[in-house]
């Protein structure tokens, strides 16, 4: 019987967040018609050092973005820390309107060693988290549709293998076809990194939020690049627009991306 729904993400932009809050949410209300008590509904935030431990009566969504077609390194840690014990998990990555590359099965596999029963997975185009979004302000209208179904989709499957109190009893989910390649392709280490403007009040939230530690915790301006993984999780949490990415590596880059992602990218499946 599931009493449960955690919501879990690795979202230093914040688009796997929304993500993955709005598809919980559909799951709890879906499971909860045919529950007799009112389900939990739980977020957590996995950026930083993150471990869980799960159990048979949650439901799991977890929801990370891909970089360059592959899994963070923070985030690839964070999941290896978690414990499934077969929770069923509903697995999604967000990415820049490009390509998700290996990362979903990539999240697959970590999600099948960590104990989970991976029921659905799912790749959404969201805005870029380095050059925002020739996809406008993604995801569209018509991809709010979709990501409501398969939320919907998901929680059906969830309902027919969860058809019992007993947990000998459930049904095990058949292996998702996810698409990519194994070995997975070599992580991309991206050449851009942000920079601190004038504006920058020393209030030190982007050193704090820093996944990898990368910020000198005396001179916020001053970055190890080769520690920077460029999530932009800095120019998110600062209030003063005092950090982002300039130069002309960035514009020739920013220009070349826009070229390469005119066309509109679907969600993808995998049910």
């Amino acid at each position: 019987m599931i009493k449960s729904v955690a919501g879990m993400y690795f979202s230093p932009s914040g688009e796997a967040a929304k993500l993955t809050k709005k598809i919980s949410k559909v799951i709890k209300d879906n499971i909860e018609d045919i529950s007799i008590e009112e389900i939990n509904c739980d977020y957590e935030d996995m950026l930083g050092d993150y471990s869980n431990e799960f159990d048979s009566e949650t439901v799991v969504v977890i929801g990370v973005p891909s970089a360059s077609g592959r899994l963070l390194a923070p985030c690839i840690n964070s999941l290896k820390k978690i414990r499934g014990n077969g929770a069923f998990a509903v697995i999604l990555v967000t990415y820049g309107n490009n390509t998700y590359g290996d990362s979903l099965l990539e999240m697959y596999n970590l999600a099948q060693e960590a104990g989970f029963n991976v029921t659905s997975a799912a790749a959404f185009a969201m805005d870029n988290a380095i050059f925002g979004s020739p996809g406008i302000g993604k995801p569209y209208r018509e991809d709010i549709e979709k990501i409501i179904e398969f939320a919907r989709v998901s929680a059906n499957k969830i309902k027919r293998l969860s058809g019992t109190i007993i947990d000998e009893m459930r049904t095990k989910p058949a292996p998702l076809n996810i698409k990519g390649s194994k070995p997975h392709r070599k992580p991309v280490k991206i050449p851009l990194h942000p920079s601190t403007n004038s504006l920058c009040i020393n209030c030190g939230k982007c050193i704090e939020i820093c996944p990898m530690e990368a910020i000198d915790k005396n001179d916020p301006s001053n970055l190890d690049i080769k520690k920077c993984i460029a999530c932009t999780a800095c120019i998110n949490a600062c209030e003063q627009d005092a950090r982002g990415f300039s130069g002309p590596m960035y514009s020739a880059s920013k220009l070349a991306y826009e070229i390469f992602t005119k066309k509109k990218r679907e969600p993808e499946w995998f049910i």
